[in-house]
């Protein structure tokens, strides 16, 4: 497979260039950094330029579109952020609505006070305190009360690797005449499993992937991709460019770009992988740690039988020698990849089975401490304003006991569990005031 932007890179510095460009290194840095400083360049003749291209880096773009079976892939080095944010700038202009179902990143929360989008959202199922899945009939459901939704936005995977009915869910948004939109960044794996659980397989009309997150790129790397021809190249480009760096990563687009030419070792690493985490899965379900989710490739325990929270059972994990990817009160989150090596497998197997040793798992053990199972399940935080109003309107800093029935302004927000209890704009209840008090928070910001 052909990788252009590396070539390009490597005819470049062999051809031992004077470099009156920029960055001001000159190709020269200290360790550890020396060995990549000399393809650190900027945009030179021959280096094309990320938001106009029509040399190299577009033609790494389209090995990933051959590859994901997109229409148009663009590659970002603004990590998925900068693909989240494009995404909403195509479907809805200022003012207008977009179905979201609520466990979004923050990164689209900010995207949508930049851009003016209001939302419309669609809640978790009370499941024991749980978030679950939506399903396509809960989206049609809300597109036939609301014609003036432009397009539906889902997260999925999810943080904890839930995956939602992608295909059916873009049934229904078709049928309406709307875009789905998809922040898969946490699964640009899912093409190289034996089951293609991609969004683009599933029809999705945009979706990004972060490609640091789960193969071998460097961080921030990701990708956004086309699956209709509601969406064009030349839009998205422009996008953008509206929220994106004028000065990208070569090093960054070099390591996607080395990517292009490593696709059938890529799946059948993701393969072995995905059958290693099966096996500890199978595992922890034997020991009780409840795995939960539906990504092959993403490990999420639950250890209440354990008698410990998911941050105590990482403390666990931590002095084996593993670290995790993230832990709150009810979850341990653990994210290998086809470059996680076979001996950190077994260690992570053996970590199990000790820290599993001698518990009795009918003892009724490993309640959550009190308030801490607050779920925003079956909760419908009332909306007084736009995110955008309360984001600039004034706003102040009050005791949580006075907070009660006014609209929060902040865009920080407790999750039980990866939900957020509340957004700026929505006020401020009972419910949503013990909330915050159970995840530590005595003052709140509020709109004045």
């Amino acid at each position: 497979m052909d990788t252009p932007i590396r070539k390009m890179l490597e005819d470049y510095i062999r051809g031992g260039m004077a470099r009156m460009h920029m960055p001001g290194h000159k190709g020269i840095l200290p360790e550890p950094l020396a060995g990549a400083a000399a393809y650190d360049i900027t945009e030179i003749q021959g280096a094309d330029s990320l938001f106009e291209c029509d040399g190299v880096i577009r033609r790494c773009e389209e090995a990933f579109a051959r590859r994901y079976g997109a229409k148009e892939s663009l590659i970002s080095c603004g990590g998925s952020t900068l693909c989240i944010q494009a995404m909403l700038a195509l479907a809805a202009g200022p003012g207008e609505k977009i179905l979201f179902f609520r466990n979004i990143h923050k990164a689209a929360l900010d995207a949508m006070i930049l851009l003016d989008i209001r939302p419309v959202w669609l809640f978790p199922q009370d499941s024991g305190g749980e978030i679950g899945c939506i399903t396509p009939q809960e989206v049609a459901q809300s597109l036939g009360r609301d014609r003036e939704i432009r397009a539906v936005y889902i997260t999925s995977p999810d943080y904890y690797g839930q995956i939602h009915d992608i295909g059916g869910i873009a049934r229904a948004c078709h049928e309406a005449g709307v875009p789905l939109l998809v922040d898969n960044a946490h699964g640009a794996h899912l093409k190289f499993l034996e089951e293609d659980l991609h969004p683009m397989t599933l029809g999705a009309d945009l979706c990004c992937d972060s490609l640091h997150k789960t193969l071998p790129a460097l961080t921030g790397s990701a990708l956004l991709h086309i699956g209709s021809d509601r969406f064009t190249w030349a839009a998205a480009k422009e996008a953008m460019g509206l929220f994106g760096s004028t000065s990208p990563s070569y090093l960054m687009m070099l390591s996607m770009d080395m990517l292009t030419g490593r696709f059938a070792e890529i799946q059948a690493g993701t393969r072995r992988a995905a059958e290693s985490c099966a096996a500890l899965r199978a595992l922890a379900a034997y020991k009780g740690l409840a795995p939960m989710g539906d990504d092959p490739m993403k490990l999420t325990l639950r250890p209440k039988a354990l008698g410990r929270t998911g941050t105590e059972f990482a403390g666990r994990l931590r002095e084996e020698g593993i670290e995790c990817e993230f832990a709150d009160e009810g979850h341990v989150v653990l994210m290998p990849s086809m470059q996680t090596p076979e001996e950190d497998f077994i260690r992570l197997r053996e970590a199990i089975l000790l820290s599993c040793r001698g518990v009795s798992w009918q003892s009724g053990e490993g309640k959550l401490p009190a308030g801490q199972t607050e779920s925003l399940a079956g909760g419908r935080p009332r909306q007084a304003m736009s995110p955008r109003q309360a984001y600039f309107a004034p706003k102040e800093h009050i005791p949580l006991t006075q907070a009660e029935g006014r609209i929060y302004g902040d865009i920080r927000w407790p999750c039980p569990p990866a939900v957020p209890a509340i957004m700026p704009g929505e006020v401020l209840d009972k419910r949503l005031c013990k909330i915050f008090a159970a995840s530590g928070k005595t003052q709140v910001k509020v709109v004045k």
